[in-house]
């Protein structure tokens, strides 16, 4: 599926100094990967160009202080961190912050943070 002129106008102006810009249409957001300066980011709008969020990768230590007490105090806190992420959306209340635990090959979980350090989703994967 192709991106509207609308929702890369919408980008440009947010993200005026992206490179290696990569767009996926999908069928209700549109989803772009691009770098900005030293950062890989990811996007998302909709088709008619409001900006849904932004997600970035993060060290843990640079996420907001009250999602890592939240993470310390979950029953996964002994699990090796691979990955997290920060995804900002409009509202900063509504930011969320995913911390990929891996126990194993077959034990993974993506933990899904709000912005006051509350675990309120945990999705299995492998």
């Amino acid at each position: 599926m192709s991106v509207s002129d609308v929702v890369k106008k919408t980008f440009d102006l947010q993200y005026p100094n992206a490179k290696e810009v990569d767009w996926t249409g999908g069928l209700d957001n549109d989803v772009v990967q691009f770098r900005l300066e030293d950062e890989k980011l990811k996007a998302s709008y909709t088709k008619k160009g409001s900006w849904n969020w932004t997600e970035t990768n993060v060290e843990i230590s640079n996420l907001p202080k009250q999602v890592q007490e939240g993470f310390k105090d979950c029953k996964y806190k002994d699990w090796p961190v691979k990955d997290c992420f920060e995804i900002i959306k409009p509202r900063s209340v509504a930011n969320e912050y995913k911390i990929i635990v891996q126990k194993s090959i077959i034990n993974k979980r993506i933990l899904v943070f709000d912005a006051k350090g509350r675990l309120y989703e945990e999705l299995h994967t492998l």
